[in-house]
């Protein structure tokens, strides 16, 4: 059985309509899950253009293996895309299950758009505009942060930091998403990992966007957390006080370097 999650490849569809990659994760049989996604693809050319008579939905829509990794690459420039991404996902998983392919359908890249290093969110620059971080690992991750560190889920990469050259050691990342739940989710996912966290209270109530933040150690390290939400005031229809965007920003130093004392403090 095929393992997926409509919501979150929706989302993900809705995103990236332009240049999405749905891989097909631990499968035992690769050479299947790629022929199912070969006709996968022949019935989402199947679907019809809302703003072309007789055209097909997709403008490009392919079958590949990427690295031994079964992927579906799609590319859809509609204006109706909203109401058929849903079919889209409903296509690909029917598919896949018609050819008994188990695993798991999930986008191919951690992240769902591209992150240059030299052009972070100014929203996410909660440090103080720190030296951008000149390499990021597979995980997205600098490279100081330990290996099965949490990333998470269906966010996106929004700054990656660290500390000037005499000013400490410590890196800094952070994730925008469009709710908060995954976020707070990620404060388990960080005790799960093995950190101890501790509120920051000088931040509890602090007027920027809802900021909040602990301290954390682990055998490792230590580090900070820190949730918050913007929102956007050129918005009319918005809703007082609703967040547009929730962001969690993680600094970690390596143990030995420093305490959390040492860490940088949020810049408001």
């Amino acid at each position: 059985m095929i393992e997926w999650d409509r919501a979150e490849l929706i989302e993900y569809l809705l995103e990236r309509h332009d240049s999405a990659e749905l891989a097909v994760r631990e499968t035992p049989d690769p050479g299947a899950a790629h022929g199912a996604l070969h006709n996968a693809v022949a019935a989402i050319w199947g679907l019809r253009s809302s703003v072309e008579p007789g055209a097909s939905l997709p403008h490009d829509c392919k079958a590949r293996m990427d690295d031994g990794i079964p992927v579906l690459y799609l590319d859809v420039q509609d204006p109706d895309w909203p109401r058929l991404a849903g079919q889209v996902v409903a296509l690909t998983v029917r598919g896949l299950e018609a050819a008994g392919v188990t695993g798991r359908l999930e986008p191919l890249e951690t992240y769902w758009r591209t992150f240059p290093p030299e052009d972070f969110e100014d929203e996410a620059d909660i440090m103080g505009g720190e030296d951008v971080a000149a390499e990021l690992d597979a995980r997205g991750l600098p490279p100081s942060f330990p290996d099965d560190f949490p990333v998470p889920p269906r966010c996106t990469l929004a700054a990656a930091q660290r500390a000037p050259e005499g000013e400490g050691t410590w890196e800094h990342v952070a994730w925008c998403c469009a709710a908060a739940r995954p976020l707070e989710e990620h404060l388990e996912r960080l005790r799960d990992f093995g950190c101890e966290l501790e509120p920051a209270p000088r931040w509890s109530n602090a007027e920027f966007g809802g900021l909040h933040g602990y301290h954390f150690r682990h055998p490792l390290g230590s580090g900070s957390a820190w949730l918050y939400h913007q929102r956007r005031e050129d918005d009319p229809h918005q809703e007082r006080d609703a967040p547009s965007a929730w962001y969690l920003s993680v600094v970690w130093q390596d143990a030995g370097t420093g305490t959390p004392d040492d860490l940088p403090e949020p810049v408001l």
